[in-house]
């Protein structure tokens, strides 16, 4: 295995051949039957991206593609450390598919809802929830390949709920249900099995806010991140509930497509709330530039926040605003704003060419800049990577790779050690390339 992911370097990730696609979908159908699912998973993925490069599709991505085998290779090392070891961590193995546990009651409060896509052909809706009891945020999604015919993830909102007794997702925002026999994985993930019986009843602003778990400083929001392998991924516990002080206008960045709302704290921190371009953003877009610095006083702001280089950026899901009695969550990428005219900056956006960027469920963004040596180490890696190794003369990858860590290692980043002599051209990058990946992570 670990042979195969050093060949596509050494031929080079840019030019691989109908070969290598086969021995990715065939080592992705014995890690299968090993139950190795883990790793299965990830080599039927690789599989995908190799195949939209000979089909030189728009979405193929080499980079992505080179970054993906570097888990892959550090994967199977761990998977082959363990088994030698007589263990196999479940992190590391995987699940057969999502397991849940059941819940005999589970109190909710309904915060709203996001359409979203991924560039691997995916689309959905996922509503948000907390639960006052357990003290933590939970999901519930509905995705289709987006070649399915008849759904569209925003029209999702106001069809019919997956549980009985909620008429559509669309109802549960700013209301308390209580679900009888729920179901939830280990992900913060609720099933949406027709089994499941939802109480609902309305909240005033008050009794929700009450409830919510808000903050009030920025640095009370501590972002999950993932460090290593072994890491439990919770996409749910990057998700809160902030209190601003005060808001700047949105901005639009046209450079990047891209959407800026900055919310402050009493100090002075800012959280930048940041919506990319795509058409199912097209509402939420025209509500963040409505609000302005007209966010009312004591309102909270539901956000996906994730840390990026020492900064905090979200992801605006709804606005729960003081003083209503009946559905105080205003769900942004849904709900309108009464009195507003309609967008010009949307308007426009729609009525040109600018294409759609994908809208994942569950993103995880790379730093917006790192050190220069660091981004100079990657620049080389993914240079030797593209057009391969195989033809260099021998030792020349390895004491380029060897200066580019001295000169992190100069930098103060020591962990990047001296490459061992013995060790393969493709190996060295590969290792190389998944150290950089933990500490570009690690600066987020």
């Amino acid at each position: 295995m670990s042979e195969l992911l050093r060949d596509t370097v050494a031929i080079g990730v840019s030019h691989l051949s109908p070969a290598i696609h086969e021995r990715l979908t065939t080592a992705a159908t014995w890690a299968q039957g090993v139950e190795y699912h883990r790793l299965a998973l990830l080599l039927r993925r690789l599989a995908d991206q190799v195949d939209l490069l000979l089909a030189r599709s728009a979405l193929a991505d080499d980079l992505l593609l080179l970054d993906e085998i570097a888990v892959a290779h550090a994967l199977v090392a761990a998977l082959d450390a363990a088994a030698s070891a007589g263990t196999e961590p479940a992190g590391l193995v995987g699940r057969a598919r999502t397991a849940y546990d059941p819940v005999r009651s589970l109190d909710l409060i309904g915060l709203g809802g996001r359409p979203w896509r991924t560039g691997s052909g995916y689309q959905g809706l996922t509503c948000l929830f907390w639960s006052p009891s357990r003290q933590q945020f939970l999901t519930w999604t509905d995705a289709r390949p987006d070649s399915l015919a008849g759904f569209d993830p925003r029209a999702r909102w106001r069809q019919p709920a997956p549980w009985t007794g909620l008429a559509t997702p669309a109802d549960s925002a700013g209301c308390r249900l209580t679900l009888t026999h729920a179901q939830v994985s280990p992900d913060s993930r609720i099933s949406g099995v027709e089994s499941i019986i939802a109480t609902v009843t309305t909240s005033g602003s008050d009794e929700l806010m009450n409830l919510l778990p808000v903050r009030t400083s920025w640095r009370e929001v501590t972002p999950m991140r993932i460090h290593g392998l072994s890491d439990a991924a919770s996409t749910a516990s990057q998700w809160a509930v902030l209190r601003p002080a005060r808001a700047l206008p949105a901005r639009w960045d046209a450079a990047s497509q891209t959407l800026r709302y900055a919310v402050f704290d009493d100090d002075g921190d800012a959280v930048t709330l940041e919506v990319p371009w795509s058409r199912l953003h097209a509402h939420v877009i025209g509500r963040l530039e409505a609000l302005g610095e007209d966010l009312p006083e004591g309102a909270l702001v539901v956000a996906r926040v994730v840390r990026r280089r020492g900064h905090l950026a979200g992801e605006p899901l709804s606005v729960v605003l003081p003083g209503r009695a009946i559905n105080p969550v205003d769900a942004l990428h849904f709900d309108d704003a009464p009195g507003h005219p309609p967008s010009a900056l949307v308007e426009h956006l729609l009525r040109s060419s600018t294409p759609d960027r994908p809208v994942p469920d569950n993103d995880e963004p790379r730093p917006a800049a790192v050190p220069v040596p660091l981004a100079d180490l990657r620049a080389l890696i993914e240079s030797e990577a593209q057009r391969g190794c195989a033809g260099v003369a021998p030792g020349v990858i390895h004491d380029r790779v060897a200066r580019a860590h001295r000169n992190l290692r100069h930098a103060g980043l020591v962990l990047f050690a001296e490459p061992a002599p013995a060790v393969s051209p493709p190996e060295v990058l590969l290792r190389s390339l998944f150290l950089l990946q933990q500490v570009e992570r690690a600066l987020l």
